[in-house]
């Protein structure tokens, strides 16, 4: 398939050790040429893998030509073994249409035996330079046979949205992906639903088909044009989603709910006698509070029970000042940041809990007026196990950087590197 972005040459070669010799791996050589009559431009791509200073071997050729608007309209790319040297493991070869908007690629891989010849075809209803800028319509794949496999097929409104994508497999039974989109005069998204067709022939010899309701959603807004609630269900599970915001147009706080309902599994008959379930309760909930924007507490709950717990305080509104995560009721990590006056980190405490709620890792930074670290401590259990302190020069270039590690003695020096400029 061609890839729709700008080409940017990148040279190099990169040395790496193998056990019987060195190879130097992907020497990149491209070439520009351009015919002022058509206005073309061609980049020719080479990468070669090196055995020794004198030999080398060519892995791909690649030749693309782009138009005016820089578009690809020709590629070639060719793909070599490396054993035996020089034979071809895979083509590439690819046009583009302008009159019909049709990109054709056809496939090529080399076997012992026999040469494998794959077809993609890509009808665009807008060709671009890159992936982001094209709008296809539709996009079929043929086999070796010639024979349509699989396709891919999109539908846009007047105002250039997407409101419908076919997705067909015709291996075997034809099964088939339909994603479908509606939206309002405003071109608001009001609703995604996505469902399967499968269709076969059952061993009576008679056609049998499937239409199974997959996912499904629908979007409401606010007179200010803002997303206020979303509704819907994916397999057997429904979803609500409700947004609130302040009178600034912020968001003020977010709630989901995820419910479903499934059978209850039947008693043992070695269990005890005891109620019976027709059905069991999965509820869900996600709360997000926020303040002025910025988020401030997420709380998971399952059938009322809390999962998870992150509470968030901040510096002027926007740097953490606070941080702390919680699993079912215990702290599970915390992390404290002092500021200067400047807004600069003063010291910094990250903390690890075990489950019974008591630290058992933090480190411990301090910082200069500067912003820059000047010690840090690693703590296990109550105990300081690593210390490292940063020095640093009138330009404030880190001259020396000093560890030291617990042992028997106490702390040790255990490892020191020092820093010079020229």
């Amino acid at each position: 398939m061609i890839k729709f972005a700008e080409g940017r040459l990148y040279f190099g070669i990169q040395i790496m050790k193998n056990t019987a010799f060195l190879i130097a791996c992907i020497l990149i050589s491209a070439s520009w040429s351009a015919t002022s009559a058509q206005a073309i431009k061609q980049k020719t791509e080479r990468n070669y893998r090196f055995i020794t200073s004198a030999d080398s071997i060519l892995l791909s050729e690649k030749v693309h030509k782009y138009d005016s608007k820089n578009r690809i309209i020709e590629k070639q790319e060719s793909f070599y073994n490396l054993q035996p040297p020089g034979s071809l493991s895979k083509e590439i070869n690819a046009r583009f249409d302008a009159t019909k908007m049709i990109v054709d690629e056809h496939i090529y891989t080399h076997k012992k035996t026999e040469i494998d010849h794959e077809r993609l075809k890509t009808k665009y209803l807008v060709y671009g330079s890159d992936e982001m800028s094209s709008k296809y319509v539709w996009r079929q794949y043929y086999d070796k046979t010639e024979e349509m496999m699989k396709e891919d097929t999109i539908t846009y409104d007047k105002a250039g949205n997407l409101i419908k994508r076919m997705v067909y497999d015709y291996s075997g039974s034809t099964f088939q992906n339909s994603d479908e989109y509606k939206f309002d005069k405003k071109n608001r998204l009001r609703r995604w639903r996505y469902y399967t067709y499968w269709s076969t022939v059952n061993s009576r010899s008679k056609p049998v088909t499937r239409k199974d309701k997959k996912q499904e959603y629908k979007y409401h807004y606010n007179s200010k044009g803002q997303l206020k609630k979303t509704t819907g269900e994916r397999y057997s599970t429904k979803f609500t989603e409700i947004y609130s915001y302040d009178k600034n147009g912020k968001l003020e706080s977010f709630f989901q709910q995820k419910y479903r309902k499934t059978k209850a599994a039947k008693p043992k008959k070695s269990e005890k006698k005891q109620e019976k379930k027709k059905f069991n309760i999965n509820d869900e909930q996600l709360i997000r509070k926020f303040d002025k924007g910025q988020l401030i507490l997420e709380q998971l709950t399952l059938n009322g029970k809390e999962l998870q717990k992150m509470e968030i305080c901040y510096h002027k509104d926007s740097l953490i000042k606070t941080y702390a995560f919680y699993q079912k009721g215990f702290k599970n990590t915390e992390y404290i940041i002092e500021y200067s006056e400047a807004d600069l980190p003063l010291k910094k405490i990250n903390s690890n809990y075990h489950s019974n709620g008591k630290a058992y890792n933090s480190i411990e930074s301090t910082y200069n007026l500067k912003g820059k670290p000047v010690e840090d401590v690693k703590i296990m259990n109550g105990e300081t196990i690593v210390r490292t302190v940063y020095e640093y020069n009138k330009e404030d270039l880190l001259t020396s950087m000093v560890i030291f590690q617990k042992s028997k003695k106490g702390l040790e020096r255990y490892d020191v590197f020092y820093f010079s400029y020229e």
